[in-house]
């Protein structure tokens, strides 16, 4: 018999969407029907063969790509039956070619005509040869030959199956496929134009005289299907959280994104945007978690990375300065405003400088819709000859002048009411440091009426200028000061200031409780807090607390005291434990297990309201002695 050619390749269109296209057209390797009747009539015994079709489906989601079969030879057996001991032949074998220049490669599989295998006569239909059982399935020619249990059906032969996710070479008898169970025989992951792959196909079958003499065949269609596209998706920002990269592929030509937004503190996600980007500006796409993206249509692998946009929450509140003068490269204080916090989100942290002894503090934007500092004040009164700040005025110190005195006035601090104030005067005493923690000799007066004072620790004793001196865990299960990532402290204790000093003396005169100080040693455009309502400690924490938070003098105990110490002390609160100066006797207390700051609300004439935490209570809106000294924490007016 002549050897027959038959070849069917099928091209995509770019301007089809959303369905394959399908061709299909059968080919008949072996003799046509009436060839197999004339066999029939000359030859006294058995025809077998396979007619064989070809379908192509081509993915419209790679552009240009296409897939051809080419098949020679044909798939027939005669075998000689009548005989009680039965017959074992072979067929000859048809071998299938098959490249695609798609670059996920294919998918080849066979599926039978009918749905039980078997082959059939096209003269009688109820002569018929069943296939092997399925129970048996992958059988060695040997066996299949020798054993009797075998007699009167026959086996399939591809060269290869994809088993497992693997393709392998394939030299045993398989059941044979049917119209409702295909076969698959090779998963491809690559193109392959211009070298094919080949495969090929035969059969084999046992009979007795059981079998009538007649032709049996099979119709079966082997399909060809190019594979769906490949994808890689990342999403890049080394800066932030985001979604973990996916690959896959896609059998809609789409798919979604990750429906997770990145977070990045200080910033908002705008987007992602398909080329790289630094901001919140895109000269791609952009697209957003949980949208559909489209793959390219394409005969190359789609790798697609995602950048992440940005809008500054006003980060570090340089957006929301714009506009404004930086000294010493940062944004100060003085500058602050209402407008400008408000254009910040809740949760911005920045740097800003106080231009009085240029320090540096970071502040931040709290739930209470308010900006604080994020740490506690540490003004300095006096700039010695090495250009660092003193607090006290001392010519025993190193590299102090008795004479260059920082200046307070309505341009650089909280006056409201006046034009400035000179430290010089305004002090009682020169400000002194102790020499140790108990000396009488530096006493205050209770009510503050000897003048303002301050204590400073980081003048007192440099080595311990943080939040907590050396001891173990104070009551609330803070360590002996908060590290930072690099492991230095990331908090100093600031300065401690009688009421009198934290007012700048403005306070003295009140007398009636909530009654508030008009001036405060807090930069312009901040100040002390207040007893109540907005900029109070009471509804910072409320803004944070979701417990009952004590009210007036009244403190909260466990288990409330100790949750609500613990959202004092921790992220993002952050205020401190750094003890207070008791003034009676000169001496610095409880630093590491008490904290207490200062509001600009009077309670009494002697007493003012604060915030104050230690072991036996929790009091937001408590009260003190003017002449104590505590800690200052200003929020923006």
């Amino acid at each position: 018999m002549s050897e027959r050619i038959r070849k069917i390749k099928s091209q995509s269109s770019e301007s089809t969407s959303n369905k394959r296209l399908r061709r299909k057209r059968d080919i008949l390797l072996g003799l046509p029907h009436s060839e197999f009747l004339g066999i029939a009539s000359t030859f006294s015994g058995l025809v077998f063969s396979l007619l064989l079709g070809l379908t192509i489906y081509n993915n419209t989601y790679a552009a240009g790509s296409s897939i051809s079969i080419t098949l020679r030879d044909s798939v027939n057996l005669n075998l000689l039956g009548g005989n009680a001991e039965g017959s074992f032949g072979k067929s000859t074998v048809a071998t299938a070619s098959v490249e695609t220049n798609n670059y996920t490669g294919y998918t080849l599989t066979i599926s039978g005509g009918n749905s039980d295998g078997a082959l059939v006569s096209p003269n009688n239909p109820a002569n018929k040869i069943p296939t092997i059982p399925a129970a048996d399935a992958n059988i060695t020619e040997q066996t299949f030959q020798n054993d009797a249990k075998y007699m009167n059906t026959w086996g399939f032969r591809p060269s290869h199956l994809h088993v497992g996710g693997t393709t392998i070479e394939n030299n045993n008898y398989q059941v044979s496929p049917t119209s409702n169970s295909p076969l698959t025989i090779d998963v491809t992951n690559s193109a392959n134009e211009g070298d094919p792959n080949e495969y090929t196909l035969a059969l084999a079958a046992k009979v007795n005289n059981e079998t009538p003499n007649d032709s049996y065949t099979g119709t079966f269609t082997l399909a060809a299907t190019s594979n769906d596209p490949m994808y890689h998706i990342a999403y890049a920002d080394l800066s932030a959280t985001i979604p973990e990269a996916v690959s896959g592929t896609s059998s809609t030509g789409s798919v979604t994104l990750s429906s997770q937004y990145p977070s990045k503190y200080g910033y908002t996600f705008m987007g992602w945007c398909t080329k790289p980007t630094t901001d919140d500006s895109c000269s791609g796409t952009i697209y957003h978690p949980g949208n559909s993206y489209t793959l390219p249509s394409t005969t190359t692998d789609n790798e697609q990375t995602f950048y992440a946009m940005w809008k500054p929450n006003y980060g570090t509140f340089d957006a929301a300065f714009k506009g404004k003068t930086k000294v010493n490269g940062y944004y100060a204080m003085q500058d602050m405003d209402e407008t400008i916090c408000n254009n910040v989100t809740i949760g911005t942290i920045g740097t800003l400088i106080d231009t009085r002894d240029n320090r540096t503090y970071e502040v931040i934007k709290y739930a209470d819709n308010n900006c604080w500092m994020h740490q506690n004040l540490e003004l300095t009164f006096y700039t010695g000859t090495d250009g660092k700040g003193y607090a006290e005025n001392n010519s025993t110190k190193a590299g102090s002048v008795a004479n260059n005195v920082i200046t307070l006035n309505n341009t650089n601090t909280d006056i409201t009411n006046g034009a400035s104030y000179n430290v010089n005067t305004f002090y009682a005493t020169q400000n002194k440091a102790a020499t140790t923690e108990r000396d009488p000799n530096f006493t205050w007066a209770d009510d503050g009426s000897d003048g303002g004072h301050s204590f400073s620790w980081p003048v007192y004793n440099p080595a311990e200028a943080y939040a907590i001196p050396t001891g173990s865990q104070n009551t609330y299960g803070q360590n002996e000061y908060t590290t930072s990532a690099n492991g230095a402290p990331s908090q100093r204790g600031g300065n401690l200031y009688n009421w009198t000093m934290a007012t700048l003396g403005s306070g003295t005169s009140l007398t009636q409780d909530g009654q508030t100080a008009p001036n405060s040693i807090c930069p312009k455009g901040w100040q002390l807090p207040v007893n109540s309502g907005n900029k109070s400690f009471y509804n910072l924490l409320d803004a944070y607390y979701t417990g009952t938070i004590g009210s007036g003098g009244n403190p909260q105990t466990t288990p409330a005291l100790i949750d609500q110490q613990n959202l004092m002390w921790s992220d993002p609160l952050d205020f401190v434990v750094s003890g207070d100066y008791n003034q009676s006797i000169g001496t610095i207390r409880s630093r590491a297990t008490e904290g207490t700051f200062w509001s600009g609300t009077a309670y009494s004439a002697t007493l003012a309201h604060l915030l104050a935490s230690n072991s036996t209570g929790f009091h937001p809106q408590g009260w003190g002695y003017h002449g104590y000294g505590y800690a200052v924490r200003c929020v923006a007016r």
